[in-house]
């Protein structure tokens, strides 16, 4: 038994060095980091990558949120979707700064069930739990597309919980110049 639990201090000892060493890469490399990881992802499952990121000053927690919500959403594109394109937008209202992942693909269950019943895996559930500790919300919906094929996943956390500065809000883009959905 004492080599049972020395075995089980040791495996959590390590377990805990990499989940430290997960978070200090994603506060180094940031939303900008995961854009690039995200690109090359993509690129690598042979999807095209449209992006669209407004010029945001990020709060250092909404950014690790905006990340890792950009990340689930894209492992989700390139294991799931069956896609050929995959569009992402970080950008502001008055209200809240959101991220949007749009795909071309099968679409998924999720996106077919209603929001309150909150659909989906481990990812979307644990995108939920991190931009709810901000005050925000995930939704997950078919692609706005001609055909609804594929899957949108929206990020909105509010203004005030994800940019710096009030100087930052006002730097927002207001509804009506927003890049179209394609």
């Amino acid at each position: 038994a004492e080599s049972e639990i020395r075995d089980v201090e040791r495996l959590s000892r390590a377990t805990l060095s990499e989940v430290r060493s997960v978070v200090r890469g994603y506060r180094v490399t940031g939303f900008s980091g995961e854009l690039a990881n995200a690109k090359l992802a993509l690129e690598a499952a042979n999807i095209g990558f449209d992006y669209f990121v407004g010029s945001l000053q990020l709060q250092p927690a909404a950014e690790g949120v905006l990340a890792l919500a950009l990340r689930e959403a894209v492992t989700n594109v390139v294991r799931h979707a069956g896609a050929t394109t995959c569009r992402a937008t970080l950008d502001a209202d008055q209200a809240f700064v959101t991220l949007t992942v749009e795909d071309n693909g099968r679409g998924t269950v999720a996106a077919q069930e209603p929001a309150s019943d909150e659909p989906g895996g481990f990812g979307l559930g644990a995108m939920r739990e991190r931009a709810r500790a901000l005050g925000g919300f995930v939704s997950v919906q078919p692609s706005a597309g001609a055909n609804r094929t594929g899957t949108r996943v929206s990020v909105s956390l509010p203004v005030a919980a994800a940019l710096q500065t009030e100087a930052s809000a006002e730097q927002a883009i207001a509804p009506a110049e927003r890049p179209a959905a394609t």
